[in-house]
């Protein structure tokens, strides 16, 4: 199967995850938010700040992988390459480095809870440490992320990542609707997320040690070898790229940052609400087809050992064709969000968050960033051509 091929069906795959995954995701919290006061809302809206910082460090070394060879299966027994195991090495590394990242943003922001409401302050600063947790757990499970994303095995993440999710919906939608746990419902769903889809990786990895074509045969192969070592020009990449991440980070989450620094819970539980609901379609759509292009246009351009070679030509063919199409889609796409969500965001708020909510700032808020999701689609597709 070529890379094409491989990535056209992951992309399936993972669109159709991204439909349960975001889809589920967004009636979980229009499901909560209804039963929550609007500046818990702008808390957890922080908090989940809070977990995209720390996974910065992650971003570049993902995206530097798809270059890697990552599995390649055989037809007899062999033993991991040393690619392979400088590839699980560096992966390693990240995860050491994300621990770090998840300690230094749990001192950061614990003492900064307080200022927020100091009679709910001991439920925020669990529900705190309860993301850190979760993110700590995440980590431990990236090098195993990195394996399957280089080897382009994209069924795993959409199982991890679905059962993942369902089992974060249940536990927070039981959690605030009959514990009333408020806060603490959002870090114990996120744990739970964490820990299903950690298992889930680790079980897949388990088993494929007993499989004579899979270079990896027992459980040592799957932890770091320092005689190994790690690989120069794939260090040097993920520097590079993390450098970008953190651009895109800063233009990303540009409006929490500035909304965390400066704004009061409530308003930031007022745009929280508007973000939740112009998010989905960014979230729901754009986002699994970005990651596809991503995996698609590094496979397609990395360049090979001849570049002269006739496949060099039809690879850049093939990818600048994807890349006109994909424009062209999500142009068509982004459009219809300025020209029709803009004028019913109010309706729309009314319908999904409740006539409460209506009352506030929201509204006008959801009506500009409509505009905005033109904008986040031609964006996420010249990001992963480029």
């Amino acid at each position: 199967m070529s890379v094409v091929d491989k990535v056209v069906s992951g992309g399936g795959r993972l669109l159709a995850l991204s439909f349960l995954q975001r889809g589920g995701t967004f009636l979980m919290n229009m499901l909560t938010l209804r039963h929550l006061p609007t500046h818990v809302a702008g808390v957890g809206f922080s908090l989940e700040l809070v977990l995209s910082t720390t996974f910065i460090v992650r971003e570049g070394l993902r995206l530097a992988s798809l270059r890697e060879p990552g599995i390649v299966l055989t037809s007899g027994k062999t033993a991991p390459t040393v690619g392979l195991r400088q590839l699980i090495n560096t992966a390693w590394l990240c995860t050491g480095l994300g621990w770090l990242c998840t300690t230094a943003a749990a001192a950061f922001m614990a003492p900064r809870l307080y200022s927020v409401d100091a009679a709910d302050f001991s439920s925020f600063q669990l529900t705190l440490y309860l993301y850190c947790i979760s993110a700590a757990v995440e980590f431990l499970t990236e090098p195993l992320y990195i394996l399957a994303h280089s080897s382009l095995i994209f069924h795993l993440r959409v199982h991890a990542q679905g059962w993942g999710f369902f089992a974060k919906a249940v536990v927070q939608v039981v959690a605030v609707l009959y514990f009333d746990l408020g806060m603490i419902a959002f870090g114990v769903s996120q744990v739970a997320f964490a820990i299903v889809q950690g298992v889930i990786y680790w079980h897949y990895f388990v088993l494929q040690l007993s499989d004579p074509s899979c270079p990896l045969h027992v459980g040592s192969d799957l932890l770091p070898h320092i005689t190994a070592g790690v690989r120069p020009s794939l260090l040097h990449f993920w520097k590079t790229l993390t450098f970008q991440s953190i651009l895109k980070y800063l233009l990303t989450e540009g409006d929490r940052l500035v909304l965390s620094a400066f704004e009061t819970a409530q308003q930031q539980g007022e745009y929280a609400i508007a973000f939740n609901i112009g998010s989905l379609a960014p979230r729901l759509v754009f986002l699994p087809i970005e990651d596809a292009a991503k995996a698609m246009f590094s496979k397609l351009l990395t360049s090979p050992s001849s570049p002269q070679s006739n496949d060099t030509s039809n690879a850049k063919t093939d990818a600048l064709h994807m890349f006109r199409l994909a424009l062209k889609c999500m142009t068509l796409l982004g459009l219809v969000f300025v020209f029709f969500a803009t004028n019913y965001a109010r309706t729309l708020l009314f319908l999904l968050a409740g006539y409460a909510k209506t009352l506030d700032n929201s509204a006008p808020v959801l009506s500009t960033y409509c505009v905005c999701v033109y904008f986040l689609s031609v964006n996420g597709i010249c990001e992963a051509f480029v």
